[in-house]
């Protein structure tokens, strides 16, 4: 049983301690397992006069399942870095007489997710009993390296990390549950050192830090039919023909994969079908056969499927299936020809349709049962609208999704191709979150991920945890803003103070970037702002000075909230500071990229380019006149010549629109490019408008941050006020009713357009409170 607040407390003089925050206990590995890739067996057998119940904390480079006495308590570790490598705690039950203590542990090496950080394989299991000793390092642990199971190359997912192959051909079965021959004593490997309590420690040590996040959710999935099925498929790389399809078969298939009903493939034959789940689902895949030694089976993952044979190009309506092809990514098994071995893959999948692909040999295989185990972070959201928009309505359960199967060990961009946490993405979701639930456990977590990230300078990396360092500088000023979003949503005071040293430090290394004319020059990395089609990997064009206007008022507006953060903490001089130099910032650039022609900011120096980012920014920087404000919104989205906000960036375009009342241009938005997504078949928010590579991009949800936020209009009236204003941006709207979350309570709250007036007329939990459009109605939290 999983123990989400462990008791253990490494401050204690108990004996697990050296003299300098190092553990008794030791990480351990196998003696034949040289370097990753790499899966191997852990053991202890313990014998005992009585029952008894311990608790144990479990961690392993890269990753475990750990059980006891054949039943599974739990697997781990929860992702994170070196300076902070999570252990999870169990209770467990041990019985009288013999108990084995079992763990299987894999180390991807060269097949390991980009997220996925690694200091060399191992495992580690301290125990919290003094009398009992379990832990590795100290007591008879034993180990053996799984042979037959292994990686292969992702195919198409570069970031998410390789698949699973297991040859059960060569596996001895017998050791995943504990027992099986070729056990040899573990060796010893190096201390465990504790976060934050020791004085000295091997530079590449794993900082011990208790896991901050409840188990994964793990659901049986059921829901969805088998589409295509034939006996006669001869590889992934032919065009489907629903018409050719074995209706007969795939009930079959539905039936083994639904009630466990036994499906037998012949010898000698090919077997090709396709579930579509209906859904975007995140999950592990389990298959259970008999017989059919050597034969080949692959379990392939797509997210839609493509209309031509190549993975880079379009997919079109994802509701379809006839005539494309399916380009997918996924685990491979080789049967044993024993009975009812069950081949599971070590790591999660996502998308909508699978493919089960048999090639059998001289014997016929029996599938037995395939298992879908949805899995994420167990997310309970709370607040709900209805909207007289019903396109609105319809488009929330999506964008809900795209933010479920992007929660997990941490916040990601996407599910299918990379599994990253990237600062400018997850302050979108984390809007979002704050709005759907009070579960501020993943938001803390993203919070203080991306700040170990951070270099000498005063750099973040733009994703983390990350193999690969990559610098984006608008991602660390981002960081900023997910602190202020949560010192506003959550007014935990004493959580950003822990986190002001940073955003100090790269708000002065962004100062450190000023030019003698007081401009920012553009720091190292990929000066990315959004995915504009006409923009080279998604960079502002500039002139050859290199100045964007871009990242100079978005300086401007981050500085404007880092002052709001000082103010908060009692630092008044800080926050005098900042907004003395967002001012002067500001003047500078709008001096040397305002357009009298155009009326409105360049994007560069020359004057050449044009966008709705750049005006975007210079309107929440809060340093111009409100009627300057107006005509620079008005101006450039009407200029046919203006780069526009794709998905991401639109979160800022709908800030800009609420600040200037604008409530028909969100609509008009929403309905260009989320609406569609719908009738396109999408399950979840895509990363851009089509085409679009990935199919579930949890930046696409911040809308539900906006319904709450802006349309309605429910927002913090400060940092740590305790109270909400009310100010509508829905006169598109001819009523809506909602259940919002504040704090901890939730708030019914209904409005109707009087159309004589046409003022929404707001009501909070049956005490009627009238307000206009444009006023203002505080709530106390």
């Amino acid at each position: 049983m999983r123990k989400i607040n462990p008791d253990f407390c490494f401050n204690s003089p108990q004996s697990h301690f050296g003299e300098v925050g190092r553990l008794d206990a030791q990480w351990i590995g196998a003696p034949e397992a040289v370097a990753a890739p790499v899966v191997m067996m852990f053991r202890l057998i313990v014998e005992l006069p009585q029952a008894a119940t311990l608790t144990v904390h479990v961690s392993a480079d890269e990753r475990y399942i750990f059980s006891v006495n054949g039943h599974e308590e739990g697997r781990g570790p929860e992702r994170g870095s070196l300076e902070a490598w999570f252990f999870e705690s169990y209770q467990i039950e041990l019985s009288a007489g013999r108990n084995v203590l079992c763990a299987q542990v894999w180390a991807a090496g060269e097949f390991m997710p980009h997220a996925q950080m690694s200091a060399g394989l191992a495992f580690l299991l301290v125990s919290e009993e003094p009398a009992l000793e379990l832990s590795t390092g100290i007591a008879a642990w034993e180990a053996v390296v799984l042979d037959g199971c292994g990686f292969i190359p992702a195919r198409i997912c570069w970031g998410r990390g390789g698949d699973t192959f297991i040859d059960g051909r060569n596996m001895n079965w017998e050791l995943l549950s504990g027992s099986g021959s070729g056990w040899r004593k573990a060796m010893t490997l190096c201390h465990a050192f504790v976060a934050g309590k020791t004085n000295q420690h091997d530079v590449d040590a794993r900082m011990l830090t208790p896991a901050t996040l409840p188990p994964m959710k793990m659901e049986p999935w059921t829901k969805g039919r088998v589409r295509y099925a034939t006996a006669t498929g001869s590889g992934t790389d032919e065009m489907i023909s629903v018409r050719n399809s074995a209706p007969a078969l795939a009930a079959q298939l539905e039936m083994a994969w639904k009630t466990s009903i036994p499906l037998t493939i012949p010898a000698l034959s090919e077997f090709r079908a396709i579930i579509d789940f209906d859904d975007y689902v995140c999950a592990y895949n389990t298959l259970n056969i008999s017989g059919g030694r050597g034969a080949v089976i692959d379990l392939l993952w797509a997210e839609a499927l493509f209309v031509e044979n190549n993975p880079n190009t379009c997919k079109g309506n994802r509701d379809e299936i006839d005539g494309k092809y399916f380009i997918g990514e996924g685990d491979c098994f080789i049967s044993c020809g024993g009975k009812s071995r069950s081949y599971a893959g070590l790591w999660w999948h996502s998308g909508r349709y699978l493919m089960l692909k048999i090639k059998t040999g001289e014997t016929p295989l029996i599938l037995n049962g395939l298992t879908i185990c949805q899995t994420g972070y167990p997310f309970e959201f709370v607040s709900e609208y209805n909207f007289s928009c019903q396109e609105m309505n319809e488009i929330a359960p999506i964008m809900k999704r795209a933010l479920e199967c992007c929660s997990h060990e941490t916040l990601m961009d996407c599910p299918y191709y990379e599994q990253m946490m990237y600062a400018g993405d997850t302050r979108l979701e984390l809007l979002a979150i704050y709005t759907l639930t009070n579960d501020d456990r993943l938001p803390r977590k993203a919070i203080r991920t991306l700040n170990r990230s951070r270099d000498f300078q005063g750099r973040i990396a733009s994703r983390y945890p990350s193999k690969l360092r990559q610098l984006i500088p608008g991602f660390d000023l981002y960081w900023i803003g997910m602190v202020y979003d949560y010192a506003l949503w959550r007014g935990d005071r004493e959580f950003v103070r822990e986190m002001m040293p940073a955003v100090h430090m790269t708000l002065e290394h962004f100062l450190n970037h000023l030019s003698p004319e007081g401009l920012l020059e553009t720091p190292s990395g990929w000066n990315f702002m959004d995915w504009v089609p006409a923009w080279n990997s998604g960079i502002p064009p500039v002139a050859a000075d290199g100045l964007c206007a871009s990242l100079n008022f978005m300086l401007v507006y981050i500085m404007k909230l880092a002052a709001e953060l000082d103010e908060w903490q009692g630092n008044a001089t800080g926050a005098d500071r900042y907004r003395s130099l967002a001012g002067e910032l500001a003047r500078n650039a709008a001096g040397h990229f305002w357009s009298e022609e155009h009326m409105m900011f360049a994007d560069d120096s020359d004057k050449c380019y044009f966008s709705e980012h750049t005006q975007c920014f210079a309107i929440l920087s809060g340093e111009f006149s409100e009627e300057r404000e107006k005509m620079i919104f008005d101006r450039v989205i009407v200029f046919p010549e203006a780069a526009r906000s794709t998905i991401y960036f639109s979160h800022y375009l709908f800030e800009a629109s609420r600040k200037l009342k604008r409530g028909d241009l969100v609509l008009e938005r929403l309905r260009r490019d989320w609406f569609i997504m719908r009738t396109m078949g999408f399950k979840a928010t895509y990363e851009t408008p089509t085409p679009s590579r990935s199919d579930c991009h949890a930046w696409g949800a911040h809308p539900l941050y906006h319904y709450y936020a802006s349309i309605i209009g429910f927002r913090p009236t400060a940092l740590g006020s305790g109270r909400f204003t009310i100010e509508p941006m829905c006169d598109f709207l001819d009523h809506f009713d909602a259940e919002l979350l504040m704090k901890d309570k939730i708030i019914k709250i209904s409005g109707r357009k009087d159309h004589e007036t046409q003022h929404m007329q707001v009501k909070i939990n049956s005490s009627p409170m009238s307000t206009v459009i444009d006023s203002h109605v505080l709530c106390e939290a």
